[in-house]
Formats: structure tokens, sequence, C-alpha cells
């Protein structure tokens, strides 16, 4: 277990090789289920499979490097990994005309929406990095004191002793500001689960 909470540890602080690991040991397992969700073939021309469960790793790796999650072993990193690319899915299901795909694309020539890759180009990494920290100036200070407490490592409920509130008003405070961020930017598909 320590194991999976030191992975995660480094997640949080931006580590490119434990994102890779952890995105090779969940991303089978989302493309099976993806799969299997998306078998009208209506579902299949409106966005690929691949678009859905990179889509829904990179929303983890955003809202994880931000501190939303508190995830305490593989079983429950799955389930909560399962529970938005199901959302994802029905929200495409749902939305005909919507294509669900993952980060802007920054590279230079090219537009549109490329799916994210943990093991991807230096161009991409800064990219990556700089969206993130772009999510993190738009905290408000306290918004910003819960998400750096959380990226070190306190749980919740440190996090709540440590600033005198209760945790699931600072675990919704963090929330509200991912959505109205998320909305700011046009990032909603990675925010959305």
């Amino acid at each position: 277990m320590s194991q999976f909470q030191d992975l995660l540890a480094r997640v949080r602080a931006g580590d490119n090789e434990a994102s890779a690991l952890l995105f090779e040991t969940y991303a089978p397992h989302l493309k099976r289920l993806v799969r299997s969700w998306m078998r009208a073939e209506s579902m299949r021309r409106r966005a690929d499979a691949s678009d859905i469960y990179q889509s829904v790793m990179a929303s983890f790796f955003v809202r994880a490097a931000l501190g939303q999650y508190d995830i305490s072993g593989p079983e429950q990193l799955q389930a909560l990994l399962t529970r938005i690319a199901r959302n994802k899915v029905a929200d495409l299901a749902r939305s005909p005309d919507r294509r669900t795909l993952a980060l802007p694309d920054s590279e230079p020539g090219l537009s549109g929406i490329a799916p994210v890759d943990p093991v991807c180009s230096p161009a991409s990494r800064v990219a990556w990095r700089e969206m993130l920290q772009s999510v993190r100036d738009r905290l408000t200070a306290a918004e910003r004191q819960v998400s750096d407490l959380r990226m070190i490592g306190h749980t919740w409920d440190e996090v709540g002793a440590k600033l005198g509130e209760r945790p699931d008003a600072l675990r919704m405070r963090l929330d509200r500001a991912l959505k109205r961020i998320s909305t700011e930017m046009n990032l909603e598909e990675l925010f959305h689960d």
C-alpha cells in the first residue's frame, strides 16, 4: 500500500515517470470498458474510445496534481477512473454534436485538440506544466492554500485541522474552484466527471 501512496505522491508532484506508470497500469482497463460501452456505431462515429480514456486520464492527472482526490488504494483509484469514464461516455451519448477530447494542442502549426500521453514531447510537457500553472494562478489565496496542502500529501482531515475548517467544506471549495476555472479556461472536459 505504501508503494501506491508513494506513486500517487509522485503523480501529484508532477513526476512524468510516475504518471506514465499509472497510465500504463490503468489505461488497458479503461480501454476495455470504454470500448464495451461504445459498441453502438453512432457512438463510435462521434468519438474514438482512445479520446475518452485519454480524457479520463488527463482529467485525473490535473485534478490529482491540484490535490482534489483522496485515494486510499488501487481499487479506489480504479473505481474513480471507471466512474469518470462512465460519465464521459454518458455525456457523449447525451450530446450527439459534442466530441469528447482531451487537451488543447499547443504544438506550433497544429490546431484543435490532441490526446494526452504522459510520455510526450518536451513541448507538450511544457504546455502541460503551463496549463497546470495557469489553473493554479486562477485559484484564490484560500483555494491555493488548500491545494498546496493536498499536493504535499495532507489528508482532507489534516487540511481541515490545519486551517480550522471542516474537511468536507474545504473539499467542496476546491471542487467549486476547479469547476469555475474549467469554465473560464474552456477546459470543462478535464474537470467534468
